[in-house]
């Protein structure tokens, strides 16, 4: 089976619309809420109407922040083609919540298959 692979041009993080370069962080820390944003421009150039996709992957590194219980990673759509003013207006539609345990200080292969993760696909 083919595959296509992509990587991220833009990986930033902001809370509120000050944006930083480097990482996609995600959560609360010290009472300040960070959002993450990664920006696949290729995507917009891929012809998706001879694709059938069952599977996507991505590679994704936790810090040691927080504990060793789970985390959810939350998917949006993007609504803009590059990473810029405030986080709400960098936000599309919710794709769902993948959860990943014992996160904490590691990286792992997240696989988001079009049966079990239907609405990553659906939007």
């Amino acid at each position: 089976m083919p595959s296509y692979s992509i990587s991220a041009s833009e990986i930033k993080y902001a809370s509120g619309s000050s944006w930083t370069s480097g990482k996609a962080r995600q959560g609360v820390y010290s009472s300040t809420r960070y959002e993450g944003a990664l920006n696949f421009p290729d995507l917009a150039n891929f012809n998706f109407s001879n694709a059938a996709i069952t599977g996507i992957q991505m590679r994704v590194t936790f810090g040691p922040a927080g504990g060793a219980s789970t985390k959810y990673l939350t998917l949006y759509g993007g609504a803009q083609n590059s990473i810029s003013g405030s986080i709400g207006s960098m936000r599309g539609s919710a794709f769902g919540a993948v959860s990943v345990s014992s996160a904490y200080d590691r990286t792992v292969t997240l696989d988001f298959n079009s049966g079990s993760e239907a609405a990553i696909y659906n939007s």
